[in-house]
């Protein structure tokens, strides 16, 4: 697949928007997108809608990048 050809990263609000309907819901995507990138850089976890999100169990099906992104009490 030329590099054209590669979809869009799965980034931003879209990103957290579906990471925050849990594991299955994100890993139901993660199967149909395999090695799409998903880019959470400058999220800010740290707030009341991002606190609750855990990755545990969640399926990344290419690079993920979470640079400047900003945590609480990781794991």
């Amino acid at each position: 697949m030329d590099e054209e050809d590669e979809p869009e990263a799965l980034s931003g609000e879209e990103a957290v928007a579906l990471a925050r309907k849990g594991k299955d819901a994100w890993n139901a995507w993660a199967v149909e997108n395999e090695d799409r990138e998903v880019d959470f850089s400058e999220v800010d976890f740290t707030t009341k809608e991002n606190k609750a999100i855990s990755f545990e169990g969640f399926i990344f099906p290419g690079d993920v990048l979470f640079s400047r992104a900003k945590f609480q009490d990781t794991n």
